[in-house]
């Protein structure tokens, strides 16, 4: 019974055999060999490199991955092998050994029709397919130098072949510094904390990282030996890489950020750059060339392919898409990004501030800036108009440093106008009567005195933003009747003040009040002037502001023991070409009809005035010229205009 039961177990170790090697399908060797440089180290790679890669892992036990594990073989007959019958789930069965830049893989596939040449390459590069992990696709496509082929063999199981295929790629970093990358990656997301950011705020935070913390590699760019400044690794870990570097670091952190991006090859130039999604739409960027500046003077970041000159999509991309069909895949966006943003309504709210009627909205998403690492370029929030006596235009901006505006020919800095807390500022313009129906172009300057682009309340840039007293007036609310009355009315005034101080004469004026509104307005003397002291007149300034000023003519001596006053308040007489004068303060547009009462005392006599802004219009309309008078005229609507408005506000 023991001979019977040690003969059949004989028996079926035999079998056993024959079924798994002598029974197998005979494997043939193919002669011959498939080599690739990858077209982005073109002209820093030959074959006799690959080669040498060749010699160095040829005669070692090829690595394959089986059920996801790394494990040495020496022979094609094992029960574990499994051949995939498709190029990306072989390429995919290996992604483990791809992502930890293994030297010499082996991978397994099969297909119906024989071997052709190219089918190995093609095979490899299945395993550019875009996956959104950061360590493939990409990453895997521009991280190699190139590889040879190191022996293919295949069986046939039927209808089909079954090929095995050993690789020796050469690669410019190792698993070890891979691994370290991985942890650095970690430590700068945490370091940015953007989990809960949305993508445009990402996606600048990242580039501000590079472009910070990232150097061009100008000292080993044209040592070819050197192949780490090709890596991530170098730009992140090293400081300093080539466009290769900023590109796969770029990718990485994005792609771990949860915002797609691609690494590009440029057709036009040996280069490579980025494409990232924002909201479902993809913008162009390219960190190498904006390192070393600072936010507000980046010039590649997030661009339309309009704006983003020399940088065309390259040949040779891969398996995943081509050319042709680049832009169905990535549709690339035709306006810039702020547009769009507004566009969908994801960075409006309405202002807080009051803009005399004026509904403006602007940024919510913390004015479109990561403020630890990029400064923003300034941005008009809204307007509002200020009738004080003057004319002036505010701006509500956010500035962020002690930047400036520029209205015409007038700079104020951030520094100069009122803080409304953070980094929003009021800034404010005096502008003169006659401008008043101008269009100004305001532009923005850096605290270094360089000008920016600066951002409309939409968030869309501009080189300048033009405003005007006529867009003011679109923008107000067209149901307040009191509200565009006073617009109207202050349109009209300006266009009296620049034809009279410009010399116009003829000029209409049949919506202008007649002269007698000013009758009841006459000024009233009373007293003594002091003894060597001569009342010259007075005047209303117009050009200016709306003061209202009287003349005196002094002789030798008398001014030492003059006192002066203004409604009660005393004030020192200003000397000017060889008269004394003393003025109101400017008097609102509301406050016109009002009068005023001056005195001058020398301690022995005392005289006193008592006039308004239309005392002189009276006198102006009786005795100046027409233009003159139909600008006092104008000025009587622009004033009553105004306290019709401003008194119902008060209520």
């Amino acid at each position: 019974m023991k001979r019977k039961s040690a003969f059949t177990a004989l028996l079926l170790l035999l079998f056993s055999l024959l079924f798994c090697c002598g029974a197998a399908a005979e494997e043939y060797e193919i002669l011959t060999d498939e080599l690739e440089i990858n077209p982005l180290y073109a002209d820093v790679l030959s074959e006799e490199d690959l080669r040498s890669a060749e010699d160095l892992y040829g005669d070692e036990a090829a690595i394959c991955s089986i059920d996801g594990e790394s494990e040495e073989t020496e022979t094609f007959c094992s029960d574990e092998i499994v051949y995939y019958d498709s190029m990306e789930a072989a390429a995919a069965s290996v992604y483990d050994l791809l992502e930890s830049h293994t030297a010499e893989i082996t991978i397994y596939y099969e297909q119906e029709e024989p071997y052709y040449k190219g089918m190995a390459t093609e095979l490899f590069h299945a395993a550019f397919v875009h996956t959104g992990v950061p360590t493939q696709g990409d990453y895997i496509r521009w991280a190699y130098g190139g590889f040879t082929t190191d022996g293919i063999s295949y069986n046939q199981s039927g209808d089909y072949y079954r090929f095995t295929v050993n690789y020796i790629i050469t690669w410019y970093t190792d698993a070890a510094q891979e691994a370290a990358l991985s942890q650095k990656i970690d430590e700068i997301l945490g370091e940015l904390d953007l989990d809960n950011e949305p993508d445009y705020i990402k996606v600048m935070a990242i580039y501000g990282y590079l472009t910070e913390h990232v150097s061009y590699d100008y000292e080993n760019v044209n040592d070819d030996s050197y192949t780490l400044k090709y890596t991530a690794y170098a730009a992140l870990i090293e400081g300093a890489s080539v466009c290769q570097g900023y590109s796969m670091a770029m990718y990485r952190l994005c792609l771990a950020s949860g915002i797609d991006c691609r690494a590009i090859k440029c057709r036009s130039m040996d280069h490579i750059w980025n494409i990232a999604e924002i909201n479902g739409t993809y913008y162009l960027l390219d960190a190498t060339w904006d390192a070393g500046k600072d936010g507000y003077e980046w010039d590649y970041f997030l661009k339309t392919q309009a704006e983003f000159s020399g940088h065309l999509v390259g040949d040779n991309y891969g398996s995943d898409f081509d050319e042709t069909d680049f832009s169905e895949k990535y549709p690339v966006s035709e306006n810039p990004l702020a547009f769009d943003q507004a566009a969908a309504g994801e960075i409006r709210r309405e202002s807080s501030y009051e803009t005399c009627g004026v509904d403006m909205i602007f940024s919510e998403e913390d004015y479109l800036w990561y403020p630890e690492i990029i400064p923003p370029l300034p941005q008009l929030l809204t307007a509002s108009i200020t009738l004080d006596g003057g004319i002036r235009v505010n701006f509500y901006a956010k500035i962020r440093g002690n930047g400036s505006l520029m209205l015409g020919d007038t700079c104020i800095s951030a520094g100069e106008g009122e803080s409304l807390g953070g980094d929003e500022y009021k800034i404010s313009f005096p502008i003169s009567p006659k401008e008043i129906n101008d269009v100004f172009e305001i532009r923005a300057f850096r605290e270094n005195g360089k000008e920016t682009d600066l951002l409309d309340a939409y968030g869309v840039e501009f080189e300048s933003i033009r405003w005007s007293l006529s867009a003011y007036r679109d923008g107000a609310d067209a149901g307040d009747e009191n509200l565009m009355a006073l617009i109207d009315a202050l349109s009209e005034y300006g266009y009296y003040a620049a034809a009279y101080f410009d010399g116009e004469s003829n000029v209409g004026a049949s919506s202008l009040p007649e002269k007698d509104v000013f009758e009841e307005s006459e000024a009233k003397t009373e007293g003594l002037l002091p003894d060597g002291l001569s009342y010259e007149g007075f005047s209303l300034l117009l050009k200016d502001n709306s003061a209202l000023r009287l003349y005196f003519l002094p002789t030798s001596g008398s001014g030492e023991k003059l006192s002066f006053t203004v409604d009660g308040v005393e004030r020192e007489a200003t000397e000017k070409d060889g008269f004394l004068y003393i003025e109101t303060d400017p008097i609102p547009p509301s406050e016109l009809d009002k009068s005023h009462v001056f005195t001058v005392s020398d301690g022995e006599n005392s005289w006193t005035m008592t006039a308004g802004a239309f005392s002189y219009c009276r006198e102006a309309c009786n005795t100046g010229s027409e233009g003159l008078s139909r600008l006092c005229r104008s000025l009587y609507t622009f004033s009553s205009c105004a306290k019709t408005y401003f008194e119902e506000k008060d209520e």
